[in-house]
């Protein structure tokens, strides 16, 4: 009995002391899955991830793993292929941007689901800039995934985003 009660006892240290990080998480498409391999790590290293920020497609991963997302994610984008990539572009001659990424934002929309920002579990915050202005943004409310496109559009690559109405547009904050 004392072995069992000591045992509770560590177990319940062990989440009471359990170590909490804020989580930066950059841009570079291609580091996507090096974000997604931090992430696991911090989990099977009892790190609690308190709170996320990211710009391009660390502002993606975070916010889907904030979401709860992240396994389904994970399984999704290893399966991809290069037509799936190619299939997923949708192609834009407007002067706003050569790929509108509706598309991509529709299927990130199955997987996820529509998310507000300001109900996610953790604490996110997206970081883009207003090419217009030339500000730093801080995206912390409004549609997750309608956000996250906004983030990763591209100068001139890609358009950005039309936000359908009611959908919890993302409300900036300026720096």
């Amino acid at each position: 009995m004392l072995a069992s009660q000591s045992k509770a006892c560590g177990e319940k240290m062990s989440t009471t002391n359990r170590k909490t990080v804020s989580l930066v998480l950059g841009s570079g498409g291609a580091r996507g899955l090096a974000h997604i391999g931090v992430i696991h790590w911090l989990q099977e290293s009892d790190f609690k991830i308190k709170s996320i920020v990211g710009c391009s497609i660390g502002a993606v991963i975070g916010g889907i793993y904030a979401a709860g997302k992240l396994d389904e994610y994970e399984k999704w984008v290893r399966a991809l292929t290069k037509v799936d990539i190619v299939t997923l572009l949708d192609l834009s001659w407007e002067k706003r941007g050569l790929v509108r990424g509706e598309k991509l934002v529709n299927t990130l929309i199955g997987l996820v689901g529509e998310k507000l920002i300001e109900d996610l579990p953790i604490s996110y915050t997206a970081v883009a800039t207003d090419l217009r202005d030339q500000k730093e943004v801080w995206i912390r409310s409004g549609s997750l995934l309608h956000s996250d496109h906004l983030v990763h559009t591209q100068h001139g690559a890609s358009s950005p985003p039309k936000v359908p109405p009611n959908s919890g547009k993302p409300r900036f904050s300026r720096v």
